[in-house]
C-alpha cells in the first residue's frame, strides 16, 4: 500500500526544485497507540536516517508544530504537512530539528495489540541540494530589533539668547527616520559588507520577510535567542544574526562666543547596537558584542561628511554616515570570528599571499602572524574557548587585490612561516611626514624647547 506525503518542513523547498533531486530509499519503524501516529513516527525515523542522524535504539521523543501533522484515515490520496518536526532523547534537554520533503511511502509491516500499533515503513526521502551549493556559510540578516518607533538627526538640545537667527537657519532640518526605515539602512550595510568578503552566502531580508509572511510568522523583538536561532533554522541558515538597536541620534547645542561675537554649533552623535551571531542548529552563541559609538566632539561630527558647511548641513546624509561608520566594522568581526585572515600562499620571491583583498584592507596595514597551539577549555562547562595564539613574524600589506593581498615580512621569524597561519590586523604604518624634521623639542612638563634656548 502506497500512500503520497508532503513534508513542509525546515528546508522551505519548492517542488520545481525537487524535479532535479534524486530521492534516497530509507526504512523507518514506528511503536504509538494509534496506527496514524505510529507511520508518522516510522517516517520521522526514515527522515532522520536519511539525514544522516543515528536513531540509535534508545527511546525518543517526537514533535510536530502543526496542527495539519496527521495522516488521512480516507484510505487514499494521503498527505501529511509538518511546519517543523523536532526529535528528543527521552530524558534529556537536547532537541534537535530536521527537515525533508517525503514523496511516497509503503507500509511494510504492521501489527497490533490492544494497548500499541507497531508499523514499518519504506519512505522516497528527497535528499535536495541547492543549485548554487558551495562551502559558504549561510547567514540569515533579519531586521535589527528597534526600541523607539523614531530616530531623531539634527534635534536642538540648547540654544543661547543673541542665537535667533542661526537657530531658525537651522530649525526644521531635524531628519526623523523611522524603525523600519533605520532597519533597513542597516540590514543594507550589513548585507553588502557580508557579501563583499565572498565567504558568505546571504540570506535577503526581503527574501525573510517573505517567507515569514507565508509561514504567518511574526519576528517579535522580545522573542528568544533561542527562537530566533530556530528561524535561522526555518530558513536553511546556519547563522543567524541578531540585533538591537538601542540609541541612534545627533544633536546639536548653539552657542554664543563672547570673544568673536558668533554663533557656533557643537554638535553630538550616539549610536549603540547589540548583536549577536547564533548557530542554527545548536542555537548556541557563537559570539556576542556592542557597538558603542560617541562622537562627543563637534570636530568628529563634521568628519563624517566632506565640505561641512554650517549653514547646508543634511542631517540625513549625516544620519547615513553615522550608521555606516558604527555598522561597518560588525561585518569585519564576524568575519574574523568565523574566518580569520590566514597565509594563503608563500611565493618563491618570499612576498606573503593573504587571503584577504578589497576595500577592507589597504595597503601600509599592519598584520601580526600567529601560530595557534593548545587548546583552551572552560573549566566548569568543558567547552573549548579557542587556542593559544603565538606571535612569530610582523607583516606588511603592499598590493591589495579584489580577493586577496600580497605582503613582505617586516619582523619576526621567516623560518616559521607557513600556510594557514592565522594573520590580525595590528594598525597602519604611519608614513613619513613630508618636510623637514624640527628642531622643536617638547619638554616633559609640556612646554616647548627651541634651538635658540639655552
Amino acid at each position: 500500500m502506497k500512500k503520497t506525503i508532503t513534508l513542509l518542513l525546515i528546508g522551505l523547498l519548492s517542488l520545481q526544485a525537487f524535479a532535479e533531486t534524486k530521492p534516497i530509499v530509507q526504512e523507518g519503524k514506528g511503536v504509538a497507540p494509534t496506527r496514524q501516529e505510529a507511520i508518522k513516527r516510522a517516517i520521522f525515523e526514515a527522515v532522520a536516517k536519511a539525514k544522516g542522524i543515528s536513531v540509535g535504539s534508545g527511546e525518543y521523543e517526537y514533535s510536530y508544530d502543526s496542527a495539519s501533522a496527521d495522516i488521512d484515515r480516507k484510505g487514499s490520496g494521503k498527505e501529511i504537512g509538518f511546519d517543523a518536526v523536532s526529535i528528543r532523547t527521552k530524558g534529556s534537554t537536547n532537541e534537535m530539528q530536521i527537515g525533508a520533503f517525503v514523496k511516497t511511502y509503503d507500509v511494510l509491516e504492521e501489527k497490533h495489540d490492544a494497548n500499541s500499533y507497531e508499523v514499518k515503513v519504506k519512505a522516497w526521502i528527497y535528499d535536495y541540494q541547492p543549485p548554487d551549493k558551495n562551502n559558504r556559510v549561510r547567514i540569515a540578516v533579519v531586521a535589527p530589533t528597534t526600541l523607539s518607533s523614531v530616530y531623531r538627526f539634527g534635534t536642538i538640545t540648547s540654544s543661547e539668547s543673541g542665537c535667533d537667527k542661526i537657530e531658525q537657519l537651522v530649525r526644521g532640518k531635524e531628519v526623523l527616520l523611522s524603525s523600519s526605515e533605520i532597519e533597513k539602512k542597516i540590514s543594507h550595510i550589513l548585507n553588502t559588507k557580508l557579501a563583499a568578503t565572498n565567504k558568505f552566502a546571504i540570506l535577503d531580508r526581503s527574501y525573510i520577510d517573505k517567507i515569514m509572511q507565508e509561514k504567518g510568522l511574526v519576528w517579535r523583538g522580545d522573542a528568544s535567542l533561542e527562537e530566533k536561532a530556530k528561524l535561522g533554522n526555518l530558513l536553511g541558515a546556519d547563522y543567524i544574526l541578531a540585533l538591537t538597536l538601542n540609541e541612534a541620534s545627533i544633536s546639536e547645542n548653539i552657542k554664543y562666543v563672547e570673544i568673536t561675537g558668533q554663533c557656533v554649533f557643537e554638535h553630538e552623535a550616539k549610536f549603540k547596537l547589540d548583536y549577536s551571531l547564533i548557530g542554527a542548529a545548536t542555537t548556541q552563541i557563537k559570539f556576542s558584542d556592542s557597538v558603542n559609538l560617541w562622537l562627543q566632539y563637534d570636530r568628529d561630527v563634521r568628519k563624517l561628511i566632506p565640505n561641512w558647511q554650517d549653514d547646508k548641513i543634511d542631517y540625513r546624509l549625516l544620519a547615513d554616515e553615522l550608521i555606516k561608520l558604527a555598522v561597518s566594522p560588525i561585518a569585519d568581526n564576524i568575519t574574523q570570528g568565523l574566518y580569520p585572515v590566514r597565509i594563503a600562499k608563500i611565493l618563491p620571491n618570499k612576498t606573503i599571499a593573504i587571503n584577504k583583498g578589497g576595500k577592507d584592507i589597504a595597503v601600509s596595514d599592519i598584520y601580526e602572524v600567529l601560530q595557534q597551539g593548545e587548546e583552551i577549555f572552560d573549566y566548569d562547562t568543558k567547552e573549548s574557548l579557542g587556542q593559544t595564539e603565538e606571535p612569530v613574524a610582523t607583516i606588511k600589506i603592499v598590493k591589495v587585490m579584489p580577493g586577496y593581498s600580497y605582503a613582505i615580512l617586516i619582523g619576526g621569524n621567516e623560518s616559521k612561516l607557513s600556510e594557514g597561519l592565522i594573520c590580525r590586523r595590528q594598525g597602519h604604518e604611519q608614513q613619513n611626514p613630508v618636510g623637514t624634521q624640527s628642531d622643536t623639542t617638547i619638554t616633559p612638563s609640556g612646554g616647548a624647547k627651541m634651538p635658540f634656548d639655552k
